[in-house]
């Protein structure tokens, strides 16, 4: 009798413990989440799909960038760019694998341009989803972390990533969708002294992987042209307070300013370049001519001149590539005006320059996987991403042995505008003449004022 009432008493003790143990248990399992990530899915049984309806699987596509920190106003637009492609693909019944109908169920992670970030978004990704292809990250210094993470566990990522190194001996799983740092200086040099006939500059370089690579590449294609660096300034990673690095380039009196920052940094400088009273011509890579650079900095980011990553749904729905560059491209015009239209509905309108972008990077994994026949073979996918053809919106893309795509890079001035980079001329494109992307040609589509005639126009 005395065994069975102990016996009831351990029963009911054990319950008490067990009920009290729920909550404690759901706590620790909120707990494990990551924050900064926008599951799309709950991680399946088969490897990189979860089911759909009538027959529809639906395949992950991991979207890694840099949505908030230094990189935002370009990870935040190409992530909408991104996610604006795949709502066009999935409202379209999606895309057929060897016979199987897929829809893509994106799962996102902001790596806040925090390579540490970086890392435990990709891992999150292979971890809790065995992702097997990644749109982004597209900032170099992050992009450089993750591939830590993703050449070993043969996760396909495509990065608008540009410096040189990002594809180096060794790198199977990465490709680029954009032109390279040595690409874009070499496109802007050619431009600034073939054109506006510019002789010397000036160069405000922030510390970083991908602004390194953009100094190196301009002075060494500036002076290669004859052209003669004044001063060349390195600040540090995060400055805010550039006026003093102003007023030291300022007495050198250089033709023109290269501005060679972080997106939001390079706004900061093109502010403060302006209230100092200096009209000096601005130039530089793409950070120089963001959506936000022309939103915040108003004025002083008037006639501003960019090395882009390649023709924006800006510049081909506003007229600015000549017909004969679309022909020659294979560019869809229809679909970028499609794209386009249904991102200013449904996404940020300021972001739409990066429409174009996205629906590339997002078709180019579509076009490898039919190619493969598979959404979860890695390597078959990647044999199928060598020499893979597929047709973009603004043009027809191949995958080269550089594991890039085949690019167009445009050099344009911008002016001033509240909406963003929608305003502007472009002044000339190069592309290679050969699939190593060494040799190049440049076409001038508009002539401008040289230096001499800018200088004495702004009075500096």
């Amino acid at each position: 009798m005395k065994r069975n009432k102990l016996l009831t008493l351990l029963i009911g003790t054990f319950l008490v413990l067990l009920l009290l143990a729920v909550p404690f248990m759901s706590a620790c399992g909120a707990q494990g989440e990551t924050p900064g990530e926008t599951p799309g899915t709950t991680p399946g049984t088969t490897p990189g799909t979860t089911p759909g309806t009538e027959g529809v699987k639906k395949v992950i596509f991991g979207v890694l960038g840099s949505f908030t920190g230094q990189y935002a106003p370009f990870g935040g637009g190409i992530r909408d760019g991104e996610m604006n492609a795949i709502d066009i693909i999935n409202e379209q019944g999606g895309f057929m694998v060897g016979g199987q109908r897929y829809e893509i169920e994106p799962v996102e992670y902001d790596a806040r341009t925090d390579p540490k970030r970086g890392v435990a978004g990709i891992s999150y990704l292979r971890d809790m989803y065995d992702v097997k292809v990644v749109c982004g990250p597209h900032s170099s210094p992050v992009m450089f972390a993750v591939q830590s993470v993703n050449e070993p566990s043969g996760i396909h990522i495509i990065t608008g990533a540009a410096s040189a190194d990002i594809i180096r001996p060794g790198i199977q799983y990465t490709w680029r969708n954009v032109s390279t740092t040595a690409m874009r200086m070499q496109a802007l040099v050619s431009t600034l002294v073939d054109q506006l006939k510019v002789k010397t500059a000036a160069v405000v370089t922030e510390n970083y992987s991908y602004a390194l690579d953009i100094r190196k590449f301009f002075v060494e294609s500036f002076t290669k042209k004859g052209g003669i660096i004044v001063t060349n300034e390195l600040v540090d990673y995060g400055t805010k307070d550039f006026i003093p690095i102003i007023a030291k380039v300022r007495k050198e009196n250089p033709d023109v300013l290269i501005v060679n920052c972080e997106v939001g940094n390079s706004i900061l400088l093109v502010r403060q370049v302006y209230e100092s009273g200096w009209n000096v011509q601005l130039a530089g890579p793409p950070e120089i001519a963001s959506d936000d650079m022309f939103r915040v900095a108003g004025k002083a980011a008037n006639e501003v001149i960019a090395a882009g990553s390649g023709f924006s749904y800006w510049m081909i729905i506003g007229g600015k590539v000549p017909q004969k560059a679309l022909d020659e491209m294979g560019a869809d015009a229809a679909l970028v005006q499609q794209i386009g239209e249904r991102h200013i509905k449904n996404y940020r309108a300021e972001s739409v320059s990066f429409s174009v972008m996205g629906y590339s990077l997002v078709s180019c994994y579509i076009a490898a996987m039919q190619k493969a026949g598979t959404v979860d073979n890695a390597q078959k996918i990647r044999q199928a991403m060598l020499g893979l053809e597929w047709q973009a919106p603004e043009r027809k893309i191949k995958m080269l042995p550089t594991q890039g795509y085949n690019v167009y890079v445009p050099v344009t001035v911008y002016y001033e505008s509240t909406v963003g980079a929608d305003k502007n001329d472009l002044l000339s494109y190069v592309t290679h003449t050969d699939d190593l992307q060494q040799n190049w040609v440049t076409y001038v589509v508009k002539e401008y004022d040289t230096i001499d005639e800018i200088r004495a126009r702004r009075g500096y």
